[in-house]
């Protein structure tokens, strides 16, 4: 049911019609309306017109729908596609990054243009700035496929050079490692310690690390059996994921050191939970726990190592960075390169090869010498 109105302008009197639709796409109530019309008979029969093109399927509201509605309605399928730390991740990009620029265009707006200037700043922000257009790419063609739009604006959009990621500094020498680990004994509580000494060790990710329980680990043959991975719900809580790759499930091998080291915590942490009414026999036992013996996320953790460092005059690394130094060291000792990515969890050998076979200062010094023993003139 349309509504007329009456108002007063510099030519005259006007008219202006409004009209409720409901959206089909969100299932919300919109008005539309127009003004401008000389008699309230012109205005009656331009809404007839618009109300007789809703009913009969020939208005499309394409031209009202903005692109944080679209957004949402993409969401909400996307939801059920992926893993809920896949879609938080998803979410934070699009509320951070995107709707900043484009939320609130109509999706019939949207130029290439506005594309290009959003992803030219975005290039100035961050060298992952190619996931936020990715994403902004896959909502644009969701629209297409519900024929809102007829071509997609970022397909004709110049592409920024990405910049590659400084990962140089990401890791520890062996004797910066040393450094760490000896300090990280004397001065932080042992599961700290622990934790950093089997992902230094074993070249475990952070997720994997804390998924663990005592039964995973294999004292005698001196493996961890990686089945499963940390990450986190909608609500920012920690929960358990399987693997995301194939490859990921694996037995990553742990030295006796490092065994030992485990055993020790092993005996800390029984003596503990028998102390606070905890079942120390649950073959289910987390490894690392938080004081109520729940799951432990790694902001701590990781809060700890770049304090730790500070003390002692190292640089900071992140949790992901002890990975990186395992495949380092593991690189620059001659261990195979098959090997290591059976180590690592990696389905393809090349992201072993691109990511983590930096070459330390202290390698590089025999480079000369090598060349000129194995040219031999």
């Amino acid at each position: 049911m349309a509504t007329f109105k009456k108002y007063t302008t510099k030519k005259g009197y006007r008219w202006r019609y409004q009209v409720c639709i409901t959206d089909p796409l969100t299932g919300k109530k919109r008005f539309k309306s127009k003004s401008g019309f000389a008699t309230k008979r012109d205005a009656k029969i331009a809404a007839d017109e618009l109300e007789k093109q809703i009913h009969t399927g020939g208005y499309s509201q394409a031209s009202d729908i903005t692109f944080k509605e679209l957004a949402d309605m993409w969401l909400e399928s996307y939801q059920l596609t992926v893993r809920e730390s896949t879609f938080k991740l998803t979410e934070i990009m699009l509320e951070k990054h995107i709707l900043p620029f484009l939320g609130h265009k109509k999706i019939a707006d949207i130029t290439t243009l506005d594309c290009q200037r959003a992803v030219n700043s975005w290039s100035k922000e961050a060298v992952t700035f190619n996931k936020w257009i990715g994403l902004l790419q896959r909502i644009l063609r969701y629209a297409r496929n519900l024929q809102l739009i007829d071509s997609v604006p970022t397909e004709a959009i110049i592409m920024p050079r990405i910049k590659k990621a400084d990962n140089s500094a990401n890791f520890y020498t062996r004797d910066e490692l040393r450094t760490f680990l000896k300090s990280a004994e004397k001065t932080l509580d042992f599961k700290s310690y622990t934790f950093f000494r089997l992902l230094a060790f074993s070249g475990l990710r952070k997720g994997e690390a804390l998924a663990l329980t005592w039964s995973d680990i294999n004292f005698k043959e001196g493996y961890v059996d990686v089945t499963k991975t940390e990450a986190t719900d909608l609500n920012n809580q920690p929960v358990i994921n399987p693997p995301k790759t194939v490859a990921s499930v694996r037995k990553a091998y742990i030295d006796s050191n490092t065994v030992e080291v485990l055993k020790e915590w092993r005996a800390k942490q029984a003596k503990w939970l028998l102390s606070n009414g905890f079942n120390t026999l649950d073959k289910n036992q987390l490894i690392f726990t938080t004081k109520k013996n729940k799951l432990l996320q790694s902001s701590g953790l990781s809060l700890k190592a770049n304090k730790l460092a500070d003390e002692i005059g190292l640089h900071q690394i992140t949790l992901h960075g002890f990975r990186h130094t395992y495949a380092t060291l593991a690189a620059q000792g001659g261990m195979p390169i098959k090997e290591l990515q059976a180590q690592l969890g990696h389905s393809d050998v090349k992201i072993t090869l691109n990511i983590y076979t930096s070459v330390t200062a202290e390698q590089r010094k025999g480079t000369a010498d090598k060349y000129t023993a194995f040219v031999n003139f």
